[in-house]
């Protein structure tokens, strides 16, 4: 007896089932393809939009590989040359810096040169071209004095006999300065004095 209730319980179990299957392949089974089909369709409509949506990213990421070559093969020697040209503007800053830095400290010790035996040597000219003028502007006095005086003795001679006249003034005033004395001889007028004395 002990043997024959578990068996008894296993055939019961197994009767129960098969009826169960049996039902549901009779009842349900309709239900469950419906449900399968519909859970596949909706699975394809979901993937269907997932590649729609991949598509349009796929042809986004073309697009804009292509613009990127074009943008490269455009934009990329520009943006060299104009790095080039930064760099060459930075190299000659530099060098103009330098160029004016060594102008600066040139000027600087000029400037204190100047200072120091600049000023000096500049007075000595100033006053050296002063009276080398006073001297030129003493000189032209004195010869626009004499020339007055001449001019003044000697504006009735001849031009022909004015050297002669000159040298008569000049004997005329050697004499005078000796200081001679005594009773004078009479001398032969010059040619240019007996032209004077002519009416």
């Amino acid at each position: 007896y002990r043997c024959r209730k578990p068996v008894h319980e296993w055939r019961m179990w197994v009767i129960k089932l098969k009826a169960r299957h049996h039902l549901f392949a009779k009842c349900f089974w309709p239900i469950y393809t419906w449900r399968k089909h519909t859970r596949a369709t909706t699975l394809a409509r979901q993937k269907s939009r997932f590649l729609v949506r991949v598509l349009d990213v796929y042809i986004q990421l073309r697009n804009f590989r292509a613009w990127s070559k074009v943008h490269r093969a455009k934009y990329v020697p520009r943006h060299m040359g104009d790095a080039f040209h930064k760099e060459t503007l930075a190299i000659n800053k530099e060098a103009s810096f330098l160029w004016w830095r060594r102008w600066s400290k040139r000027k600087r010790h000029l400037n204190r040169q100047w200072l120091l035996k600049g000023m000096r040597l500049h007075g000595d000219h100033n006053l050296e071209t002063s009276w080398r003028a006073l001297v030129v502007w003493r000189y032209w006095l004195y010869l626009r004095k004499i020339v007055k005086h001449r001019a003044d003795q000697y504006w009735r001679v001849v031009t022909a006999h004015r050297s002669e006249a000159i040298e008569e003034a000049k004997k005329r005033k050697y004499t005078k300065g000796k200081g001679r004395k005594g009773k004078r001889g009479s001398t032969s007028p010059s040619p240019a004095l007996r032209d004077l004395s002519d009416p």
